[in-house]
């Protein structure tokens, strides 16, 4: 069974900073915008964020419009948690 994940949630930070998190069908999308995007990508944003984020971090014409840097995390391989039964030693959890 396929959970629905389409969701929209915005957070302001103190600085300025908006972030969006973004479930559509099978990824979840965390956008930010900040105050000097250009700045940022000029001097090597784009190389550290495919470095910490590899993989995840999308080219910066296909971030979410409005929005300077989009992070994109399929959610389609994410295994199922597994439960943990009451009773159950630390070493045993």
């Amino acid at each position: 069974m396929k959970k629905d994940l389409t969701t929209q949630e915005y957070i302001h930070d103190y600085d300025g900073v908006v972030y969006q998190v973004a479930g559509i069908e099978d990824a979840v999308l965390v956008s930010m915008q900040c105050r000097c995007p250009d700045a940022i990508y000029a001097n090597g944003g784009q190389d550290m964020l495919n470095t910490i984020y590899e993989g995840i971090a999308l080219p910066r014409e296909e971030t979410v419009e409005g929005f300077d840097v989009t992070l994109k995390i399929d959610t389609s391989n994410v295994p199922k948690t597994k439960k943990i039964k009451k009773g159950l030693s630390k070493e045993e959890e």
